[in-house]
């Protein structure tokens, strides 16, 4: 019966990991120094790539962003 127990419950936990995973693919898609849209965005009106998951300045402001929104 014990084993029963554990099925279930890793059963009903696995769509919260691949909703996280799926978030975080999402999140670097649009951060992504090299194909990311924002800063496809950037490069569009002139200003340099940023490397946001590398600067700690940017990926601190990212990281809260990114809690606010999914919040």
């Amino acid at each position: 019966m014990e084993w029963y127990k554990r099925t279930l419950q890793n059963l009903l936990y696995i769509p919260h990991f691949i909703s996280w995973i799926v978030l975080g693919s999402i999140v670097y898609a649009l951060l992504s120094p090299s194909t990311g849209i924002l800063n496809y965005a950037l490069k569009g009106v002139g200003l340099e790539p940023i490397y946001f998951m590398a600067d700690k300045f940017w990926w601190t402001v990212s990281k809260v962003l990114v809690c606010i929104v999914c919040a």
